[in-house]
């Protein structure tokens, strides 16, 4: 915390405050009044103190003060002014679209908390970490930000309560890494929008001592948020790597041969607007990055503007080229949600083995077809836990996630032993239902009208490219209330999720086969 000291401002800051206190006479400053403050700010290169200023007018109570101050031309007598802000942003309690999911918000539960307890203070924070860390460098990490309250608890978190836990060797590589860009000139994109050397470092630190609290904030760039957290789990020290190298606007190359390029639209963002997306420095120029990256050379992606989230396919691009693996993605075009549960299984995932899914989160907002993070499938007790890119953990019915689950990232035959339908298997149904396909042209139908399990695990077997042509060869000849029936069935085993995922599933079925999608259309009336 600090407040912006008053004396000796410059030319610029006395600018700004005059024209500040102009706007407030009405007892308020509104959107587009703080939008031209942010204009003015803005003109020589926005100043930390400056930008501080104008986060400390959203509190009502500063606005009157300023509006009641007097200025002439010497002095701008402020006093009053209680500015006590600080690069900090606090976490803020966010909806539970999911039923009884149960949140773990590092930054909600501990980081506010310790950033506004004044019993925490620098020195009880450096004893903390001088006596859990054996690292020599932890010295002039010290020596440089021993008094920047948030630097330390984002370093006591990573020396001791990290998850997962570092080893004592990547560690001191890591804070070698720190101390190597606390002397690194960077961009100035950064300076001109209020950002020094420290916030970048404090913003970094945050990133890789609790990847769980990374957030997208105010847009939607969940699938690269989701690698981003990824990255920070995984490879802290690629994590700064990456970070390090575009904050100086230089092109980053991943372990697998990426070549990631800056982008700097975020610059454009907004103070207080439509466009400010909220969101920290380093998620700024990570997700920008990423999300650019991962959408190739067919479009470039502008953080001010409404961007649609990345597909599956990006995602995959994009974690194949800064990771050293090959995935593969498991769909519901060819997996019922059991399948893609059970493949999820096999994925083992954990902290250590993320596992990236797209779902039906939030069904009337943005985050509709939502990009998360697995971390764990617990069987026994019916559980997933997820990280949310919305900077938290959560853990909810495991039936809850079949009932949402579009696609999953991830290795190679985790599907080997999970029962599907080959094409194969169909023609062997219809060759021993012909006697009755021959008869009355009922044969299939009767078959999964039958209501026995093998027929309800033939249907849960098959792909939806392979339902598609079931329904296809019942619809075929003059339809009988049999086969009507049948085809009801069929759709309803396609369509047996949520609203949203029915939703991805009916777009996918049109696109495969138009004239089977108008038959649902009609069925459904």
């Amino acid at each position: 915390m600090g407040e912006i000291n008053f004396k000796n401002i410059s030319d610029d800051f006395q600018s700004l405050i005059k024209l500040a206190k102009e706007s407030s006479k009405d007892g308020l400053i509104d959107l587009n009044e703080k939008q031209n403050l942010k204009t003015e700010a803005e003109k020589n290169g926005i100043s930390k103190d400056e930008k501080l200023f104008l986060q400390a007018l959203e509190n009502k109570s500063n606005v009157s003060i300023l509006q009641k101050s007097d200025i002439n031309k010497n002095f701008i007598k402020l006093d009053d002014f209680k500015m006590n802000v600080s690069s900090y942003i606090q976490d803020k309690e966010i909806e539970i679209p999911i039923k009884g999911t149960i949140i773990n918000d590092i930054g909600l539960n501990r980081f506010n908390i310790d950033m506004n307890d004044k019993n925490i203070t620098p020195t009880s924070l450096k004893s903390q970490i001088t006596s859990s860390s054996k690292n020599t460098n932890i010295s002039e990490f010290l020596s440089k930000y021993g008094n920047d309250k948030e630097a330390l608890i984002y370093m006591r978190e990573l020396v001791l309560y990290r998850e997962p836990k570092i080893s004592s060797n990547d560690l001191k590589n890591v804070i070698d890494k720190i101390n190597d860009m606390s002397k690194t000139k960077y961009s100035e994109n950064l300076s001109s929008i209020g950002y020094d050397t420290r916030d970048l470092i404090v913003s970094a630190l945050h990133d890789i001592s609790a990847p769980t609290d990374i957030s997208q904030e105010d847009i939607g760039t969940c699938g690269a948020t989701c690698i981003q957290i990824q990255l920070a789990l995984k490879k802290p020290l690629e994590y700064l790597n990456m970070i390090n190298l575009l904050a100086q606007d230089k092109t980053y190359t991943s372990l697998n041969g990426g070549e990631i390029k800056p982008n700097w639209t975020f610059t454009k963002e907004g103070f207080n607007s439509n466009i400010d997306t909220k969101r920290t420095i380093s998620s700024k120029i990570m997700q920008n990055a990423i999300n650019d990256f991962s959408d190739g050379e067919y479009k470039t992606f502008d953080s001010t503007k409404n961007n649609d989230g990345l597909r599956i396919e990006n995602v995959k691009y994009a974690l194949n080229s800064i990771f050293q693996n090959i995935l593969k993605t498991y769909d519901s075009s060819n997996y019922t949600p059991s399948q893609l549960i059970e493949v999820l299984k096999n994925s083992k995932p954990s902290l250590e083995n993320p596992i990236q899914i797209s779902l039906s989160y939030n069904s009337n907002a943005r985050d509709s077809y939502h990009a998360v993070n697995v971390i764990d499938v617990d069987e026994k007790n019916n559980k997933t836990t997820i990280i949310n890119p919305w900077g938290r953990k959560e853990t909810f019915e495991l039936a809850e996630l079949k009932n949402r689950i579009f696609e999953i990232n991830a290795n190679d035959d985790l599907d080997k032993n999970i029962a599907k339908k080959t094409d194969s298997d169909i023609e062997k149904i219809d060759k021993e239902n012909y006697h009755l396909l021959k008869l009355n042209n009922d044969g299939i139908s009767n078959f999964i009208n039958s209501n026995n399990s093998e027929a309800n695990k033939f249907l849960d077997g098959l792909s939806l490219k392979q339902k598609v042509s079931i329904i296809s060869k019942i619809n075929s000849g003059s339809l009988s209330s049999d086969d009507k029936k049948a085809i009801v069935k069929i759709f309803e085993n396609i369509f047996q999720g949520s609203q949203v995922q029915n939703k991805l599933m009916f777009e996918k079925l049109a696109t495969m086969d138009k004239n089977i999608a108008e038959l649902y259309t009609k069925f459904k009336k």
